[in-house]
């Protein structure tokens, strides 16, 4: 998906606020890759400023979680610990946030 064909119009208002916020760090490259330009995680992953509070104390959320919950309206956290994982088949680049170069897999969350 390009950005410029993101549907705004399926997003709550709260989510079309991040969305708009991470915008502003991002450019996007002929591959539709959305490219961070914020701060990047020790794994390469962008990291934006994104804290939640658990059971276990403030957890960091990386750029490919929030971007999966924004586009899929899954919560950033729950009974089912989801991993999103790149399409290696789509995209190669640690720095692409578009939802649509990367998969989620339900794993037990302990």
């Amino acid at each position: 998906m390009k950005i410029k064909d993101i549907p705004w119009q399926d997003l709550d208002t709260p989510r079309k606020l991040l969305l708009q916020r991470l915008l502003l760090h991002t450019t996007e490259n002929a591959n539709e890759c959305w490219m961070w330009n914020g701060a990047i995680a020790g794994s390469g992953e962008g990291q934006p400023h994104a804290t939640i509070n658990t059971e276990k104390g403030p957890r960091q959320i990386g750029l490919n979680r929030v971007a999966w919950h924004i586009f899929h309206d899954m919560p950033l956290l729950g009974s089912k610990h989801i991993q999103v994982s790149r399409n290696s088949e789509i995209c190669d680049e640690q720095r692409c946030w578009n939802p649509e170069h990367f998969e989620s897999i339900d794993l037990d969350y302990d």
